[in-house]
């Protein structure tokens, strides 16, 4: 598994990344389903208008 972070090759039982430290996990969104990495929240703005 590639860092997001870094691009460092860790292996694929690694949690966070040997090289920066950022973590490796991966959260599936409740709302769209996207995978995203656990440093990295998914924020939803649907609803709010911007004015």
């Amino acid at each position: 598994m590639f860092c997001p972070n870094c691009g460092h090759k860790n292996s694929s039982a690694a949690r966070h990344c040997v090289r920066c430290g950022k973590s490796l996990l991966i959260q599936v969104c409740p709302e769209c389903n996207a995978n995203h990495f656990a440093t990295a929240p998914h924020f939803s703005l649907y609803g709010f208008g911007g004015k």
